[in-house]
């Protein structure tokens, strides 16, 4: 929880400030977003970055923390709203 707090906020909605911010991180931070995405898609971002706006976290973080940071982000996207449709 601790590295990523900010980002994804508390419920998985990135506060206002981080979007300002970090812009390209909408993909990894809003729990809509993350339904979209693997486990294997996150811990890949976590290992590679994603951009300017997050360094790898591969020199902080062990291949079971990051898979163990990745189903934790997932428990967010299983609460998303469902998206509207036509």
């Amino acid at each position: 929880k601790q590295p990523c707090r900010w980002c994804p906020g508390a419920k998985g909605v990135p506060p206002a400030r981080m979007l300002t911010l970090y812009p390209t991180l909408k993909t990894l931070a809003d729990s809509a977003e993350q339904a979209h995405l693997t486990e294997a898609a996150i811990v890949k971002v976590l290992k590679e970055g994603k951009g300017k706006d997050m360094k790898s976290f591969a020199d902080k973080l062990s291949s079971a923390e990051m898979a163990a940071v990745a189903k934790y982000l997932k428990t967010f996207a299983s609460s998303a709203p469902a998206p509207s449709g036509p």
